[in-house]
Order: structure tokens, then sequence, then C-alpha cells
């Protein structure tokens, strides 16, 4: 919560700084890039084969991570999401093995000055990772894959070529100290380094800049005029995008009779499909979504799956259009199918399903250069604040946020209109 509320600062700054700036075609760019990191290593305990408390310390660790984002507010403010690549880890301590993954990240950052070309612009940021450890002692079971929220405080410079931008960062995890459960029953700490370093590579692509041509204008004003004639100016779409499943709260059933089990749940990255009708008068949006996410953990021969189909209606109301920047807020109700399996060294200890209602709450918004372009990225969250099942005569509460970066939305209405006025221009 607090980074979508530090989000929401950083994002009313960047509307104060673009006020400047009045063509909303170059409002937002869309970025795809890598990045090399390195995790200045820490420590932690494990239980030696005589019981004692043991604590080894951690080698430093290069993480390679793939990164998708926007600039936006005319290249003041940066929204992205990384996903973690296997990493490589450099050497290792008293015969420990560990392995390490920043997992999901989702971050803003703040330019004070445009990231344009040919200019070097520092900036100032902070992203929520998800972050993966687990770790095995000699003579012992593989550990617990333990899933941790960390904050990272950041800041930098990036230089830009045209659309290719170079970046050095350098992080602060504001909370680098955890608890690790060293057995089923025993838990000790884990500590990271709070600093870490980094370098990263990505590349620009403005899809829109040529709508601010006069050619287009007209060809955009005749496309208005022709949806309406058709009354097409009320139409169907599809989406589809990566989301992130995230956990709010603690499902207590972990709590209680799982304890070196992560609780909250570990992130699930899944699919969000959606189709759905949108009205152009009241700018309102019905979009039915489905989202199937797969939670998994596992340590000391222990293993456990949730499966979570949602289903959900959702309702959203568009705010209003700051220059193609287009917000909205909304409500859903929802079908939630849940599934929970437990193995113990291999042995099905429990198999429970569910079919329960669900409601939440959504917000987003829409990067809409032109009224009415036949395809649209949106970004959208989704607060599922409780649903519960009973496994194992304890309650199992499942209380999640969920946040699609970047869904790829159609009209297909609009790109057929399309495709007949460029044929009645060719003849």
């Amino acid at each position: 919560m607090k980074k979508i509320i530090c989000t929401c600062f950083l994002a009313s700054i960047g509307c104060l700084f673009g006020q400047k700036d009045t063509n909303q075609h170059t409002f937002a760019q869309t970025y795809i890039g890598a990045s090399s990191n390195f995790l200045l290593g820490g420590s932690t305990e494990y239980i030696d084969s005589f019981g004692n408390l043991r604590r080894v310390d951690l080698p430093t660790t290069w993480q390679p991570k793939l990164y998708i984002g926007g600039l936006h507010f005319w290249k003041r403010v940066d929204f992205y999401i990384g996903f973690s690549l296997p990493n490589v880890k450099w050497g290792n301590a008293d015969g420990v093995e560990h392995r390490y993954s920043a997992g999901v990240e989702t971050g803003v950052r703040y330019y004070p000055f445009k990231v344009k070309h040919g200019t070097i612009s520092p900036y100032i940021g902070m992203n929520w990772t998800n972050f993966y450890y687990s770790q095995k002692a000699p003579g012992c079971e593989r550990g617990t894959r333990i899933n941790r929220n960390a904050l990272n405080l950041e800041t930098g410079i990036a230089y830009r070529n045209r659309g290719l931008i170079l970046e050095f960062n350098f992080q602060y995890m504001a909370t680098n100290t955890f608890n690790y459960p060293t057995s089923r029953n025993s838990f000790g700490v884990l500590q990271f380094s709070p600093i870490s370093v980094g370098f990263s590579v990505k590349y620009a692509l403005d899809f829109t800049k040529s709508s601010s041509l006069p050619a287009t204008k007209e060809f955009n004003a005749s496309l208005d005029s022709a949806l309406i004639k058709k009354k097409w100016h009320n139409v169907f779409h599809i989406g589809i995008g990566p989301s992130g499943a995230f956990g709010m709260g603690k499902t207590g059933y972990n709590s209680k009779l799982r304890p070196f089990l992560a609780d909250p749940l570990p992130v699930a990255v899944c699919p969000d499909f959606g189709i759905g009708y949108y009205f152009d008068k009241p700018a309102l949006d019905i979009t039915l979504s489905v989202r199937p996410m797969f939670f998994n953990q596992t340590g000391y021969g222990f293993e456990q799956n949730l499966d979570r189909i949602s289903v959900a209606l959702e309702i959203n109301r568009f705010l209003f259009n700051y220059k193609g920047f287009v917000p909205y807020a909304g409500a859903f109700v929802s079908y939630e199918y849940l599934h929970l399996t437990e193995k113990d060294h291999g042995s099905i200890v429990t198999n429970q399903e569910a079919h329960l209602p669900g409601w939440g709450f959504t917000i987003g918004w829409d990067i809409r250069p032109n009224k009415s372009d036949w395809w649209v990225l949106r970004t959208n969250a989704r607060f599922l604040p409780y649903v519960k099942m009973n496994v194992n005569n304890e309650s199992y509460v499942i209380s999640q946020w969920e946040f699609n970066f970047i869904q790829f939305v159609i009209y297909p209405q609009r790109l057929i209109m399309i495709k007949q006025l460029q044929k009645q221009n060719k003849n």
C-alpha cells in the first residue's frame, strides 16, 4: 500500500512538471530492456550435523533481469516491472548451497529533467520486490523456498541516445533482515547487504508520435465520425497481458499449521484474459476477466500447491482524460475456484477444493493517444479483500492484490472500420 501511495504522489509531481507540454501523442513511451544487478552478499544461519546453530557469510550474487515499462508524463515518470532470470552465484561457504532470485519487481522513478536524446538525467525512485531464497545445509534436506517482500529506495543516472537508454543504478534495501526456517520447527536470521548496484540497457518504442501529423489527425477525425454513424462508438474489446498476484494478508492456516512456509503466499505470475464492452457516453466499461493463478511452496520434504482460478465481472468508470492518460476506478464480483494440495515426502496429506464468491475493487489507467485507437495499453490493479475456505479444521484466508502492468486491449470493430476507410481512401 505504501508503494501505491508513493507511486500516486510521484505521478502527481510528474503532472505538475508536465503542464508545459501539450502534445498528448508524446505523453508516454513504452520500453523493453535488461539489467545486471549485484547483491553485495550478506549472511545466514543453519543447523549443523551436531544440532548447533551456525552463521555463514553469503557471496555476492549477480541477478539478471528483464524489464518492460513506460516513460509517462513526457519522459519524467517511469513505471516499470522487472522479471528475474536464473541467477549466477559467485562462490559458496561452509558447504551451504543457496539460491536467490529477486522475483517480480515493480517500481516508479522520477526524473527532474526529461530523458531525452543526448542528455544525462538523474533520477530517484523506489521499487517493491518479492524475492525468493532457499538454502541447503550439509547433510540436510533443502530448506524452504521462502518468499519475502522488500522495499528498495533507488537513485541513479540515465543517458539516452535516440531510442537507446543506458542506466547506472544504486539501491538501498529498507528492510534487509528476515527470519529463515532452519527446520520445520526452528528459525534463524537471514540478512542481506542493504546495498546493491546495477546497470541496465533499455530501448524505447514510440507507437503514437505519428498521430500528431496533420494527415493522421484528419484520418482520425473521419474515423470518429464513421464509428458514430455506424453506432460503433460503443464497442467490444478483448485483452491479454501478464499479471502478478501478491498477498495482502496472511492465510492464517500456514502460520498455525505450516510455520516453515511463507505466509502471505508467494507471488504468482499469470495471464490476464478479458472480454468486455465499452460505453462511450457514460465512459463505462464492463469486462469479464479470467486469471488462473498457481502458488507453489516447498521445504524440508513438504510441498504445498494452491490453484486459484478467478472469473470476475468488473464495472469500471473512466474518470477523466489528461492528454491521453485516462484513469479509471471500479468494483467486481467474482467466482473463485480454490484447490489446495499438500504432500509430505511425496504422500498426499491434503486435497481440498472450494467454490466461493468474491468481491473487490479495481483501479488503473489507459494510455489513449487518440479517442478511437483500435488498440490501447492498459494498466490495472485488483484488490480481493477476503475469501475463506476451511482446510483441516482451520480457516485458509485469501487476501490478495493483483497488478497487470501492461495489458494489450484490442477493439475489433474499430480495426474493421480503419481498414474500410483505408480502402475507400485508396479508391
